[in-house]
């Protein structure tokens, strides 16, 4: 065995660049998994604990008459439940133009909780949420002004009900530089004079809808929003859900997919030890001391990527991990890499290695020993291919050589594809953001502002469309949808149907669809909604559905929506216009800009990048290193048909078009298997993300993207041919013609 030894040092060194290439991929594969893994485990565990720790809301509303302390102390005993006002102010910063909404300091439901620094006790000093003092740059010591009142920060703080950091629930993403959260001092609350409140309960028995029909009757509810339909909570627990599906399907597959092509390559190089095996056997080794031989041939380089893989998560994962989770709160979370998924991405690698080369050296073990050392027995018969065609040589041997190594050429195929689908579904996933924002929100209608107003109204208002507005929450869904009550001539709407016609609203209800895919609903079905004050149940027949990606909308006139609720159709709550109006600032609670929304997509694309180039980068690499080693392997399979063209008096470069470039024309094929499979990975994604995006996002690709992609493989396939272009020069004629020759 002592010779067995010898030969790894001298194996390893001939074969450099294959193990570095080996070592290389499955360290980056690694690192990716688990990153992505310990990421996701982090955040699940952390959130779940913050909501539980900070006792988050099962619902929270408002009432048209006030709760007094004593009567929530009584609703607390008599419901067992666990009841608490929740009082704020928004402030501004005309200057940076930003609003932070302070929250008085709470004791049951929805505690804060200071992340870094200090509690606010003095007057005039302040704690803000971590995301938003990043975004402006504010550190603790920092002096920051609110209208007239100039703060210190003192600290960091968050809430569970406002991880997702929206200041309103028409939000769909968060702005950290333009909103954010804070704490101040009891005593400087308490001199906040037209503060906002509201309550928020958390349910201990199954008492909910007792709980909530004796709040309307007794103190009139004016609004309810269950946990399950508040996006400040559903948002963080969605987003994680999703990743988790990455991480615990996607990213596997896209493992073990990488592994068997590192194994397969692992195979072809230990068949390619045929007469060395052969040379042992006839020295009297035996099969186990072979087996064993070889198959620490494959750990070599398993376990060198592994570790390194490994270190680097350890290394980046402080640095990264939160990166994933951009749009939710940056919460003070301790990553720690899972046992199980070490245990994964040790075990893994070197089992599917270690197999792939015991069958190959078994199966090279049943040839007889004077096959081995003749090399007979591995060589492809072509069975005559092309014998009688007059077609060029060159042309006869790359075909050849494609269709008598078939796994081979189905690794390169896979090998193309999957790297090509990384790279494809990264551009894909930023294109279709941007073609949202720029093109798809325009397909709402021409409207650019929405003011919401605190109670009905009557009377016209110039230059905007009075409309009566309604949220239902759905049953048995955790979403929520929008009623809205206008007429047909609205020229602020687009009421055009996904099948091309115009929608009659006085005929019933029409559904966005948006709202269709997130309740699963299509023309012809029934929507069973209901009130979220009264909990009065009401059941929708939808007459169609209408072109609108961008919310979650009820279509029907007004005389429908007074019908349907016993109000009066001529009021309105709802005024929609072109350009901004002149209102009552009093009378309006709520002003939605198109251009936020536009903002707000524009937000998550750039927190989208980081993991888009990492995608398209990773996609490169796999495909680089797919390509050289394949290539490689052909070149080393052929030494003695190269030597022979170079005795005949080829060029090299004559050589390499021949025997190097023979999967010019799996390129393409790969190319439009990548685009056809990222467009609907990206489409299904989007699709399952409808309801936690708050925005059904069509896939899209530009020109530009498209072309990008396309010179990305080309270079990337380019630039491993190049690497192995010098390789064809370095063969030596005379040691593989003897060599063929013995």
């Amino acid at each position: 065995m002592m010779n067995l030894n010898k030969r790894y040092k001298r194996g390893i060194v001939k074969n450099l660049s294959f193990y570095i290439c080996l070592f290389f991929l499955t360290g980056v594969t690694i690192l990716m998994f688990l990153l992505f893994a310990t990421s996701v485990n982090g955040e699940n565990e952390y959130v779940n604990e913050f909501f539980h720790e900070n006792n988050i809301e099962d619902g929270q509303f408002q009432t048209l008459i006030p709760i007094s302390d004593d009567e929530i102390e009584t609703l607390c005993n008599d419901y067992k439940v666990q009841l608490e006002r929740q009082r704020y102010i928004d402030m501004e910063n005309e200057k940076e133009d930003y609003t932070v909404r302070i929250f008085e300091h709470t004791s049951k439901v929805n505690k804060s909780e200071i992340i870094r620094g200090k509690e606010a006790e003095k007057s005039d000093e302040i704690c803000l949420s971590t995301s938003f003092a990043e975004a402006n740059g504010l550190e603790i010591d920092d002096k920051i002004k609110l209208n007239n009142n100039e703060y210190r920060i003192v600290g960091f703080c968050e809430r569970p009900d406002y991880l997702f950091m929206i200041q309103n629930q028409m939000d769909s993403y968060s702005r950290a530089s333009k909103f954010g959260i804070a704490l101040v001092s009891q005593e400087d609350f308490d001199k906040f004079e037209n503060t906002n409140e509201y309550y928020s309960v958390v349910y201990n028995e199954d008492n909910m809808e007792n709980f909530r029909k004796y709040v309307n009757d007794e103190f009139v509810t004016v609004s309810y929003m269950t946990a399950k339909t508040n996006h400040r909570i559903t948002t963080p627990r969605a987003t994680i859900t999703q990743y988790r599906i990455i991480t615990n399907l996607i990213l596997p597959i896209l493992l073990l997919l990488v592994m068997a092509i590192i194994a397969v390559v692992l195979g072809r190089k230990v068949s390619s030890e045929q007469k060395h095996i052969g040379t042992l056997t006839a020295l009297g080794y035996r099969k186990r001391e072979i087996i064993m031989h070889y198959s620490l041939y494959a750990v070599i380089p398993g376990v060198a990527g592994e570790m390194i893989g490994i270190l680097l998560t350890y290394a980046f994962v402080d640095r990264m991990a939160g990166k994933f989770f951009f749009k939710l709160e940056k919460l003070p979370i301790q990553y720690s890499i899972s046992n199980v998924n070490v245990a994964i991405a040790l075990l893994l690698p070197i089992a599917l290695y270690m197999l792939t080369s015991v069958v190959t050296v078994l199966k090279i073990l049943k040839i007889s020993i004077v096959d081995m050392l003749s090399g007979n027995h591995s060589k492809k018969k072509s069975g005559g291919a092309f014998v009688e065609s007059k077609m060029k040589f060159d042309k006869k041997y790359r075909i050849r050589a494609l269709f008598n190594n078939l796994g081979r050429t189905v690794v390169v195929i896979l090998g193309i594809l999957i790297s090509g689908l990384i790279m494809a579904l990264s551009l894909m996933m930023n294109d279709s953001c941007i073609n949202y924002s720029d093109h798809v929100i325009d397909e709402m209608g021409k409207f650019n502002y929405e003011y919401y107003f605190t109670e009905f109204q009557t009377g016209e208002v110039d230059d905007g469309e009075e409309m009566l507005s309604m949220t239902f929450e759905v049953e048995d869904s955790e979403n929520s949808i929008i009623l809205f009550g206008t007429s047909d001539d609205n020229p602020y709407l687009n009421f055009t149907t996904v099948d091309g016609n115009k929608a009659d609203l006085k005929k019933g209800y029409y559904i966005s669809s948006m709202a269709s895919v997130i309740f699963n609903v299509k023309k012809g079905d029934s929507l069973e909604i209901y009130d979220t004050c009264s909990l009065e149940k009401y059941k929708i027949e939808v007459e169609g559905i209408i072109e609108n990606k961008a919310q979650s909308v009820l279509y029907t006139s007004r005389e429908n929506v007074g019908e349907l609720l016993d109000i009066d159709s001529e009021s309105y709550n709802l005024v929609m216009s072109e350009k901004k109006l002149d209102l009552n600032e009093q009378l309006v609670s709520l002003t939605i800009e198109k251009d936020g929304m536009k903002d707000m997509i524009q937000n998550v694309i750039s927190g989208m990048k980081m993991m888009i180039y990492m995608m398209f980068v990773f996609g490169m690499v796999i495909c680089v290193i797919v390509i050289y080693l394949m290539v490689n392997m052909i070149i080393e399979e052929n030494t003695v048909t190269i030597s022979m063209l170079k005795v005949l008096g080829y060029h090299n470069r004559e050589i390499n078009r021949i025997t190097v470039n023979i999967y010019h024309v799996l390129v393409p094929i790969g190319i439009i298997l990548s685009l056809v499979g990222g467009w609907v990975i990206n489409t299904e994604f989007f699709y399952i993300s409808t309801a936690s995006f708050q925005a059904y996002i069509p896939s899209y690709l530009s020109v530009f993207s498209a072309l990008l992609f396309i010179l990305a493989v080309v270079v990337s396939y380019g630039g491993s041919l190049f690497l192995l272009g010098r390789k064809v020069k370095k063969v030596n004629m005379t040691e593989s013609l003897k060599d063929a020759r013995e």
